[in-house]
């Protein structure tokens, strides 16, 4: 059984584009570590890729543990992860909850 597209916008929907504005249609044209602006349900942001945020994450990670720093730029690093984790977690809670209310639909 097909969803009607009214049906489908009614879940939400979001348009992803490129630093170009170009539209993204599949996830194989975004390399990864590159940054994408999102637009979703009418509201604009610019989100990380999971890519990006996770080789930052690793990277904070490691000059933290393998270099000497002075206080404030450790806070700041260490700010940026805590922030850059919060987002992750935040994307993942919601993709979690896209694939529940998806096959909630498909099994009705």
């Amino acid at each position: 059984m097909r969803s009607s597209p009214l049906r489908v916008l009614g879940r939400g929907y979001a348009v992803a584009r490129d630093e170009q504005g170009t539209v993204l249609k599949r996830v194989a044209q975004l390399p990864a570590g590159k940054e994408f602006r999102l637009r979703r349900d009418g509201r604009r942001g610019a989100w990380p890729s999971s890519v990006s945020s996770s080789e930052r994450l690793e990277a904070i990670v490691r000059k933290l543990e393998a270099e000497e720093l002075d206080l404030d730029e450790a806070l700041k690093l260490f700010e940026e992860g805590v922030e850059r984790l919060r987002v992750a977690r935040e994307q993942l809670a919601q993709a979690e909850l896209k694939v529940k209310k998806v096959l909630e639909i498909e099994s009705s």
